[in-house]
């Protein structure tokens, strides 16, 4: 139905058209080109041949796409005057061993010196929502596992007595909305310590039941044809020789198979190898009875006077045992339970009995929900989670720390958070109107293959749009906070380099004035653009290769570079910032050559290199760093008034008119750096 007022519109502009041409009185004939004769010869010189280059001078050459890797006023400035940013970050949890002693964190920082680095950031609010740092609104964290820090140790002041001296600069890294770890959970984590400021998540599950029950229900696994090893969830099944290949890797204990018709009907059960079928000509068994809903309890939490009938136990027809079926019809199933599950199936999908398969929207806060790893993710609408954070950024200005970086927390967990009460009320004020809620943002729907899709509904780029806006105004908010205590301290983000992963974050980490060609980047969301509110920000590219040239080594395509995420997010920063290209360790385990490319990538591409972990068995990339910052440099948001200077220049470069090159949209790896 979209459509519909699109081709309208266009049909009323084609009659205006025709009514304007109708009306002039002299119509000019339109040329008619001489079929004989000759087109002009087109000729057009060969290019120059491209040869290598080195923005790191010290390094090997490599071939680079130089005309759009030096794009902008930003990296003109920074080239030019011989600025370069080199930070060296160390991650709150991975390095604990690393950074628990003063000794320690002395010999760690003189190291990052010596290998040419010139900033380090510690995540001081690590994941898990214990802090690196004495607050009033977190635990210090004790460390994880067997490491441990000594009680009452600071990191951060340790790291700040350390680095002084050296002219390093340190730079507190925050994860935002993040306050525990699903994998990990801990008790005094303030996301599992204060339950109401989790993010509420929205999404489908499918409860089994007999037909007509409402209390004798289960859930059904979120994975079909993958059999769920808890025993709290039934398995669907639409593959038999999948079905087959587990039954026979786990062997049959405990363990129920009842097949479906397409009708619902049980047409079989048993252990998978052996099924109760019915007769030919068997009468179904008849409808399992629903009890009664129990009688809510007294005020004084005494029993209800009422209990539940409990469901009999209904003979199953006439009937043989035969094995498994060898393939299931079109809307066929097979439920697979095993322990707590199967002992559902065994009470009610007897032979004959009719089940229902049904999928229904469900919410619930994320420590509830069915993912098991990643960060324990708080509501960013929470004015109290606002509030308290913005004063935990408070405390780390207070420590002297030369700047504030949010980690890629500063976001929603998803498309689907947060669907709570509050945030209902609020998205519905921001509307003007009451919502059908979810439906007007999007629902899921199942097909036949039971396969969850997401239907938009008509406020789904309203939703996205609400969204960003809110994440760009608590940037803004924090960045003033920032400057309001130390004028001289920076605010900064990193964020992953796939720039199309984001409306779905409900965040925008693009130049407000930043075009391309992507369906979300309307005029409304593109003001949500947070690129001109940071000093600076880091994007996580974090690829195998440097150049794209190289990419066919080993059998990437060009968009899977440290290049191509570099250059991308140089354009889409658009002179409103300065952009560091991250780049993570772990891709160059026993690779120091591809190293070597991927840091005159970082260079070539962006005005700085931000390297990704102090765990990532760094010890055998020490000399080429030393080797590749050799020359040293300052980083370019060191240089007071440069970065005004830089958007002014952009300013004044759109008022002239000066067209831009296009901007390449390189597809990327969705998730990268995230």
């Amino acid at each position: 139905m979209r459509s519909i007022p699109r081709i309208i519109l266009t049909a009323s502009l084609l009659a205006g058209a025709s009514i304007a041409h109708a009306q002039d009185p002299t119509p000019v004939p339109t040329p008619i080109a001489d079929p004989n004769a000759a087109a002009a010869p087109l000729a057009i010189p060969p290019p120059p041949l491209a040869t290598p280059s080195a923005p790191l001078k010290s390094l090997p050459p490599v071939y680079l796409d130089d005309a759009n890797d030096s794009f902008g006023i930003a990296q003109s400035e920074a080239r030019t005057r011989g600025l370069q940013a080199r930070m060296l970050w160390i991650d709150g949890l991975a390095n604990i061993d690393r950074i628990n002693s003063t000794d320690k964190i002395k010999a760690l920082t003189a190291q990052i010196k010596n290998a040419g680095f010139n900033m380090i950031v510690l995540d001081v609010k690590p994941i898990n929502g214990l802090t690196l740092y004495k607050s009033a609104y977190a635990p210090l964290s004790p460390g994880r596992g067997g490491k441990r820090f000594p009680d009452g140790f600071d990191p951060l002041a340790e790291f700040l007595r350390a680095a002084r001296p050296l002219g390093l600069q340190v730079i507190a890294s925050m994860n935002a909305f993040a306050e525990g770890q699903l994998d990990s959970p801990l008790p005094q984590s303030p996301g599992y310590a204060n339950p109401q400021w989790q993010t509420t998540i929205y999404e489908s599950v499918t409860r089994i039941a007999p037909s007509g029950s409402t209390v004798n229900t289960i859930l059904a696994g979120d994975t079909l044809n993958t059999l769920n090893e808890n025993g709290d969830r039934v398995t669907i099944y639409q593959d038999l020789a999948k079905l087959k290949r587990d039954l026979d890797s786990r062997g049959n204990a405990s363990l129920t198979v009842a097949v479906l018709n397409a009708a619902g009907q049980v047409i079989a059960v048993g252990n998978g190898q052996m099924m109760t079928v019915p007769t030919t000509g068997a009468p179904p068994a008849p409808p399992v009875p629903v009890p009664p809903p129990a009688a809510a309890p007294t005020p004084d939490g005494a029993a209800p006077e009422t209990p539940a009938t409990p469901v009999p136990i209904i003979p199953a027809p006439t009937s043989k045992l035969g094995p498994m079926p060898v393939k299931l019809a079109k809307g066929e199933m097979a439920l697979v339970g095993i322990a707590g599950a199967s002992n559902f199936l065994n009470a009610f999908a007897r032979l004959g009995v009719t089940i229902t398969v049904t999928t229904q929207p469900d919410f619930h806060p994320i420590g509830k929900g069915s993912a098991r790893t990643g960060p324990l993710m708080v509501n960013p609408n929470d004015q109290t989670v606002q509030t308290r954070l913005l004063n935990m950024v408070g405390e780390v200005v207070g420590y002297g720390v030369d700047g504030i970086i949010f980690d890629d927390r500063l976001r929603y967990a998803g498309l689907n958070a947060d669907f709570g009460d509050k945030t209902r009320a609020d998205f519905e004020t921001y509307v003007g109107h009451g919502v059908k809620w979810p439906d007007d943002v999007f629902k899921y729907a199942s097909d036949d293959l039971l396969s969850r899709r997401i239907i938009p509904g008509p406020l789904m780029e309203t939703w996205l749009l609400w969204r960003a806006t809110t994440i760009r105004n608590f940037l803004a908010s924090a960045g003033a906070k920032v400057k309001s205590l130390n004028k001289n301290a920076t605010i900064s983000v990193y964020v992953g380099s796939t720039y199309s992963d984001y409306p779905k974050m409900g965040a925008n980490w693009a130049a407000d004035d930043f075009s391309a060609g992507y369906r979300f980047l309307t005029p409304g969301f593109q003001k949500t653009g947070m690129a001109g509110l940071v000093d600076w920000m880091t994007t996580g590219c974090y690829y195998r290769v440097g150049p794209m040239h190289d990419a066919s080594d080993i059998g990437q395509t060009s968009s899977y570079t440290v290049e191509a995420a570099g250059q991308f997010s140089n354009r889409a920063a658009n002179d409103q910032t300065w952009v560091y290209a991250g780049l993570s360790l772990e891709m160059f385990n026993g690779r120091t050559e591809a190293l070597k490319g991927a840091l005159q990538a970082a260079a070539a591409t962006t005005q700085g290199i931000m390297v990704f972990d102090l765990s990532h068995n760094i010890d055998q990339f020490w000399p080429v760093f030393k080797q590749a910052f050799a020359q040293p440099a300052l980083p370019p948001h060191s240089s007071p008034g440069l970065l005004d200077s830089v958007r002014t220049q952009h300013e004044a470069r759109k008022t002239s008119g000066t067209p831009d090159p296009p901007v390449i949209v390189f597809g990327g790896a969705s998730g990268t750096g995230l």
